[in-house]
């Protein structure tokens, strides 16, 4: 696969000073919603109580992740990106703060179907979750596409590992010190601290980023509108090698995604793992190692390419799926190797979500850079929130150490596919 030329910069306002000044509290505030709804609640539901299907079923509230390109149309065709942006993260503050009002309430008990008898708050929590990441893959929309906006290709690559260490980081707080103060104190705090977290990052994106000139294509009716509406579908699918690109974006990170639902409860219920513990395993090895990853392939992606960096780097992250099927077969690994094992899983991680963010932004047509980016994106979470939500119930029928042999197999076909890619990822046949 051949490296595609830079393009010319952006036009429209250039940001003052380093683009780290707002990049970094960006995907801070993308990166913390993400981390409280998928990271956070599978720890809150499993201290709660609930059971592993009940987890797995949780993966549920990663839909909207998955199905935002329905609506990402809008942010390319209506209003400006960085309204978009402003309102859905003051929300977001909103949201959060509600899921910590409500988290540590006793409405007793219900009986739910498929996944059996559940505290009643953990539902009306599950519900508010829901809302948060609505508003959340809303804001991604927007968020990524003033990203690409605003930097030129060879800036969007300088910046892409640090804006995954960025994500990362926020989500890795959600899960690591949040978590932990929430052991120590109660749920209440973990998520009153995320929401204060939020308005912190919120607040400091608003104030200092820039305002770059938005490309928008024109309708002058209804039927134009909806007109390009579709268009910004049908656009993505016109390019060279379609299928052998949507099946890669599909399935690169199922494996990975399929092993990270399932590893929480893994560490907590097989392996011993306090609450409290897990807080400082992800909050600070987790941290430091996925800091490490993310600005690593950000390195390699800027100075090989990414037609050379994705084969070493899936081989790697496909790897690490093994090191969970070794800590399942010794059965009581101790909490040095569980750490161990962890740093690697969030270098990996790291490294791979660099590496595949910049690929992602150069699928994308600056027509529709923000449906395309949440088309990609979107496609990338579908497979990984189907395997995930059933994950729960079938690791809890075959144990863990047959499911984490099920991840390591789902990562090879992302792998191989990466020899088939179409040398040119934006463009059509000639």
């Amino acid at each position: 696969m051949t490296e595609l030329q830079n393009n010319r910069p952006a036009d429209g306002e250039k940001p003052r000073g380093s683009p780290l000044w707002w990049i970094a509290p960006l995907y801070l505030a993308q990166g913390l919603p993400y981390g409280v709804v998928q990271l956070m609640a599978p720890i809150y539901f499993t201290a709660k109580g609930a059971s592993l299907t009940a987890i797995g079923a949780s993966s549920l509230l990663g839909l909207p992740w998955t199905i935002k390109p329905l609506w990402s149309p809008l942010t390319d065709l209506f209003g400006r990106r960085k309204t978009w942006v402003v309102a859905a993260l003051l929300l977001l503050i909103a949201a959060i703060g509600l899921t910590a009002v409500v988290s540590e309430l006793d409405f007793g008990m219900t009986d739910w179907p498929a996944v059996g008898r559940i505290p009643s708050v953990l539902l009306i929590a599950a519900g508010i979750l829901f809302v948060t990441a609505m508003l959340s893959a809303t804001a991604d929309i927007s968020e990524d596409a003033f990203y690409m906006d605003a930097l030129d290709k060879r800036r969007q690559a300088l910046y892409v590992g640090w804006r995954v260490t960025a994500y990362r980081v926020a989500m890795i707080c959600a899960s690591g010190p949040l978590v932990y103060i929430a052991g120590k104190t109660n749920w209440v705090v973990g998520y009153g601290l995320a929401a204060i977290l939020m308005s912190l990052a919120a607040g400091w994106s608003i104030f200092v980023m820039p305002s770059p000139r938005q490309s928008r294509p024109t309708y002058d009716s209804v039927a134009g509108f909806f007109g390009e509406f579709t268009r910004a579908f049908y656009s993505y699918a016109q390019r060279s090698g379609p299928v052998r690109l949507l099946s890669f974006i599909l399935l690169f990170k199922l494996g990975e995604q399929m092993l990270a639902k399932m590893s929480t409860p893994f560490f907590m219920n097989a392996c011993g793992v306090t609450t409290a513990q897990m807080g400082v395993i992800s909050g600070t090895l987790g941290v430091g190692a996925s800091i490490i990853g993310a600005v690593a392939g950000s390195y390699w992606v800027s100075r090989k390419g990414i037609g050379s960096s994705l084969v070493p780097i899936a081989f790697v992250m496909g790897a690490t799926n093994l090191l969970y099927v070794w800590l399942a077969m010794i059965g009581k690994p101790s909490l040095y190797l569980i750490g161990a094992v962890h740093m690697v899983e969030h270098f990996s991680g790291g490294m791979g979500s660099a590496a595949f963010a910049f690929f992602l932004i150069r699928t994308c047509k600056d027509e529709f850079k923000a449906s395309h980016y949440a088309i990609a994106t979107g496609l990338m979470s579908l497979g990984g929130t189907l395997a995930s939500t059933v994950g729960g119930a079938v690791a809890e029928k075959i144990g863990f150490l047959d499911y984490f042999v099920i991840c390591t197999v789902a990562a090879i076909p992302g792998f191989v596919l990466i020899f088939f890619l179409p040398k040119d990822l934006t463009t059509d046949d000639k």
